[in-house]
């Protein structure tokens, strides 16, 4: 997942910018490679043949070497983000390969909040991803997009350093609904938040694969794993797909061409490799989840085991990201919910179905805000 830093470049200055996350640099070196290596031989650097022995075919490696480098440095270089001038009170947005090559302006006053929002992207024919933007918001609704990620977490974070810096209010949009809270209210707990409002715990769903156990003081949750969903296999197949089309590019060029190092097609599948490691560990971990009003602990368990203690004074939000309306996310059940603090963000429940999960962040949602 791509890193968002929001860093200080002066004494009222502040640059806001996505970082480069190790799947950038597994597809983009193997990209800058093939390619450096073609341009190499179609320079006569690297002896090269055809396969009947005559010389290689320059024009055509050229082009392959060209297109290669273009796509690896756009992957690896291409940059974007924006710096906040306090003092002039004015926001510069910039785009690059390496250095900005595009600057435009904004006034900061004409901005009235910073607003966390869901975009559903098309990506083909029927493809969609989900994407969470982080933008200014002026008094007319238009917006100046700062940055966008696929990670809700660091998206939200981005949003709030963002709100904070700026002092200007946050609004966390979804489904037509806006969350909004004031500058002084963005490390307020939920309980603050509530103060001394009655708390309701809802109804339980029908049926559920969740294991509820009454405490003490508090509930015991056990959920089942999330084991492989469709989604899952479909989105492991889907990262195969890329790598599988470059290297048939390859090995139809290399056949053509002795000496060629057709074996270097191998790299292109070191993103599919992560997915499919990222995707196994997610199906096999497990979690272990006990409320009070004092505290929320989770425990996962499974290839590695981690233990979470919440004060439930500290936690600000609790989320449940909806899922896109498409058939592929929806068999695939919910996302996780999304329990967030100052220091950490903590996701568990993926894979439920959606009812049950809405339950469940309704529960421990009403427990945490509540008296304790």
């Amino acid at each position: 997942m791509t890193q968002i830093s929001l860093d200080r470049v002066a004494d009222d200055t502040w640059e806001l910018r996505p970082g480069s996350d190790v799947l950038r640099y597994l597809l983009g070196l193997p990209f800058v490679a093939m390619g450096s290596f073609a341009l190499l031989g179609a320079m006569g650097v690297v002896p090269l043949q055809n396969k009947n022995g005559g010389p290689a075919p320059t024009a055509r490696m050229a082009l392959f070497a060209v297109c290669f480098l273009v796509a690896g440095a756009l992957v690896l270089f291409l940059r974007r983000g924006c710096t906040f001038d306090l003092t002039r009170r004015v926001v510069t947005c910039w785009r690059g390969i390496l250095v900005p090559l595009y600057r435009r302006e904004y006034a900061l006053d004409s901005f009235e909040a910073v607003v966390h929002f869901i975009e559903v992207v098309r990506t083909g024919k029927g493809g969609r991803t989900t994407l969470y933007p982080v933008a200014l918001e002026a008094a007319d609704k238009s917006m100046l997009q700062l940055v966008r990620t696929r990670d809700p977490v660091r998206s939200r974070k981005a949003a709030e350093r963002v709100a904070a810096l700026l002092e200007l209010p946050i609004v966390h949009r979804k489904d037509g609904e806006d969350r909004r809270r004031e500058a002084h209210e963005i490390d307020a707990s939920m309980r603050e938040r509530r103060g001394s409002r009655a708390v309701e715990l809802p109804e339980a769903p029908s049926e559920m694969a969740t294991i509820v156990t009454p405490q003490a003081d508090g509930l015991e949750f056990r959920l089942p794993r999330a084991g492989f969903t469709r989604l899952s296999v479909v989105l492991i197949v889907v990262a195969f797909l890329v790598p599988l089309a470059a290297a048939i590019a390859i090995f139809t060029f290399g056949a053509r061409v002795k000496g060629f190092p057709t074996a270097l097609a191998a790299f292109f599948f070191l993103p599919a490799v992560v997915t499919a490691i990222r995707f196994t560990f997610i199906a096999m971990r497990r979690f272990e989840v006990s409320v009070t009003p004092d505290e929320l602990r989770i425990v996962q368990r499974g290839l590695v085991r981690r233990t979470f203690v919440l004060p439930a004074e500290e936690i600000e939000e609790i989320h449940l990201p909806e899922a896109p309306r498409s058939g592929l996310v929806l068999i695939a059940g919910s996302r996780p919910i999304e329990v967030v603090t100052d220091s950490q963000t903590v996701t568990f429940g993926e894979g439920l179905p959606p009812v049950e999960a809405r339950y469940l962040k309704s529960v421990i949602e009403a427990i945490v805000s509540g008296p304790s």
